[in-house]
């Protein structure tokens, strides 16, 4: 009997030993290529941390918590439109696209300020975080059915206001 629960107790100290054992092992392991990538990255000067430029633009397509299939499409195509068009700018955050419910209560000042009536794509020209200037896409409407010419709607929008940037 005694020896029976000996075992019992030997078996679970050392399974909590190779339980320490391995968390120790894999702790130093993975302190060891966190400073070795971290050496790596000073002797090339790379940084992984991107500063924004001082001017951006800022893509928003707002909509409500509703959204018909209309809705839906003005958001994917516009967000592929920018991931495709403007990948390095997205990348070196040039241009920002966010999608915003404007329902929301940390959103609603936008409906006022961007004069917003239904769903909208606003682009807005911001210099160290401050609105320098903003438009409001009516057309996203008028052109959604032809995809292309939806296409060539926002791109020519954004190239006028990239211009500025």
């Amino acid at each position: 009997m005694f020896t029976r629960k000996f075992k019992k107790g030997k078996l679970k100290l050392m399974t909590i030993m190779t339980c320490l054992c391995l968390i120790i092992s894999f702790s130093i392991f993975a302190l060891t290529n966190f400073a070795l990538a971290a050496d790596n990255e000073k002797e090339s000067g790379e940084t992984k941390e991107i500063k924004p430029p001082d001017k951006q633009l800022v893509v928003t397509y707002f909509h409500t918590t509703y959204r018909c299939t209309t809705c839906k499409k003005i958001e994917r195509y516009s967000k592929e439109i920018v991931e495709k068009e403007y990948e390095k700018e997205l990348k070196d955050q040039k241009i920002i696209y966010r999608s915003l419910d404007m329902t929301e209560p940390a959103n609603k000042h936008y409906i006022e300020e961007y004069k917003l009536v239904t769903k909208s794509i606003v682009l807005s020209i911001t210099e160290k975080g401050k609105e320098l200037k903003w438009k409001n896409l009516p057309d996203i409407w008028k052109t959604i059915k032809k995809k292309e010419k939806f296409e060539n709607y926002i791109i020519e929008e954004m190239k006028a206001y990239l211009k500025e940037i």
